[in-house]
């Protein structure tokens, strides 16, 4: 190529340039130009990939678009997790208002009971609950005969002294604040010491429409007088 050609030379960020320099300069010049059109590619190609600019000297900024505050990979994966939750249904405060329930009237129970028990029912759960909760008091001497519960029981004394006996002879005197659990299907018997009433908070879930109790025989006065003197 001589000194006064004029063609000119085409290459990525290079036009019309006029070879008037030296061979080694002019192959300098491509070399970089090169370098930079590899590099802004590489920075293009990162960039679609992680959603932030690779800039110069190896800066890291986000991406962002004109329509999003957020670099544009974060506000896709929010626009998934968006996506991925509107198929869930969650309640709304009009479906499930808060509610107030009324105190229930106290009723004396006589069936399935020996000497004076009293019941307030609290709780008796609606689908999908099962819970049923009863506030009861006996008076000295009064008990339940005996019956198992198919999920079990949780017994809360609120008041005073009572006992929980069980077939195999194991008598637990529980007092205000205890709590006691009877297991699925374990027969037992629970109300007030002879000499002190108690009040206990009765909590246990039902099956389908019923109450999941199965009620068997009285306590006997044996019974019952063995399990107080175990207990003192």
């Amino acid at each position: 190529m001589q000194p006064d050609d004029h063609r000119s030379v085409g290459w990525p960020g290079i036009t019309n340039i006029k070879n008037k320099l030296p061979a080694s300069e002019l192959l300098h010049g491509f070399t970089i130009c090169h370098k930079v059109w590899r590099r802004s590619k590489f920075r293009a190609a990162k960039t679609r990939e992680t959603g932030f600019n690779h800039g110069p000297l190896g800066s890291c900024q986000p991406r962002r678009a004109a329509h999003s505050p957020v670099p544009i990979g974060i506000a896709r994966r929010q626009q998934r997790h968006r996506m991925r939750g509107s198929d869930r249904t969650t309640p709304t405060a009009k479906e499930n208002p808060l509610e107030l329930k009324p105190v229930t009237p106290t009723a004396k129970r006589d069936e399935k009971f020996t000497g004076d028990v009293y019941v307030n029912p609290i709780c008796k759960g609606e689908d999908p609950s099962r819970m049923i909760v009863s506030l009861v008091r006996f008076t000295p001497g009064a008990h339940t005969y005996w019956h198992s519960h198919a999920l079990g029981q949780i017994l809360h004394v609120t008041d005073g002294i009572g006992l929980v006996a069980t077939c195999d002879g194991t008598v637990i005197q529980m007092r205000q604040g205890d709590t006691v659990y009877t297991p699925p299907g374990e027969d037992h018997w629970h109300g007030a010491t002879a000499t002190n009433m108690m009040c206990h908070l009765s909590m246990f879930e039902g099956i389908g429409d019923s109450d999941g109790v199965t009620w068997h025989k009285p306590v006997t006065d044996d019974e019952y007088l063995a399990a107080n003197s175990g207990s003192s």
